[in-house]
């Protein structure tokens, strides 16, 4: 894995020592680090905390890191496989694709394909652009609830929150990161065909729709048919059914 990084996950990644700055930064790209994503670390701070801010460069898929300490890439490194291995494996459930053994199989080729990683300076402004707007939701929700999510299920929730959300690169067609990544996990360590990621991503949509039904028939009218409320719902955010 190749995380590249802003200046400030730079520093959030430095310790001193005895006067002596140690970081996690290499000094160029491990070529046996290289794999199919690409990854971009920025970090910020809440509540006295610092948060990692972790995006896929190509998907734009997102993961939040609370309150790891100053110079701790190992324990950053850890939640990042953990985290990214259970939304894998929840998004897996919610679209009934790969069986729980296959499943394992397609994680387990994630870890040996991606033994080695590196931490290298390096900004993709489009990306950062993203970051930031995921930084503005953190800061939004420590607002709201007075306190950062310290609980990992929350936080896990607080990531399918923010990679359920429209988004384009450079101007072009709008897409949800979460269904791009896990159809490039399925694509690049599960062997499944661009036909095959094409019904997936429909598997992805017809989820959205049922779960948008739930909360339109919890909090509306139930004279007004849950059908039109959703194509109301759609049509206001300017989106096809």
């Amino acid at each position: 894995m190749q995380f590249y990084c802003s200046k400030a996950a730079a520093e959030a990644l430095e310790t001193t020592q005895k006067g002596k700055v140690k970081s996690w930064l290499e000094a160029a790209p491990v070529p046996e680090a290289a794999g199919p994503w690409a990854w971009q670390v920025h970090a910020i701070k809440l509540a006295r905390q610092n948060v990692f801010i972790v995006m896929e460069r190509e998907t734009r898929f997102a993961m939040v890191f609370w309150g790891i300490k100053k110079g701790d890439g190992e324990t950053l490194l850890k939640q990042f496989y953990e985290r990214m291995v259970n939304l894998l494996l929840c998004m897996n459930q919610d679209v009934n694709w790969l069986n729980a053994a296959d499943a394992d199989v397609a994680i387990e080729q994630i870890l040996q394909r991606n033994k080695r990683y590196c931490f290298v300076a390096g900004v993709d402004r489009s990306v950062q652009t993203h970051i930031n707007e995921v930084a503005r939701f953190c800061e939004g929700e420590v607002h709201e609830i007075g306190s950062l999510l310290m609980d990992a299920d929350e936080a896990a929730g607080f990531d399918e929150a923010m990679n359920d959300t429209l988004r384009s690169v450079r101007g072009g067609d709008y897409f949800y990161p979460n269904a791009v990544f896990f159809c490039s996990w399925a694509r690049q360590y599960a062997g499944a065909s661009d036909e095959l990621c094409l019904e997936l991503e429909a598997r992805f949509q017809r989820v959205r729709h049922e779960r948008m039904a739930m909360r339109v028939a919890k909090h509306s009218d139930s004279s007004i048919p849950v059908y039109e409320q959703i194509m109301a719902v759609l049509q206001g955010k300017g989106l096809k059914p």
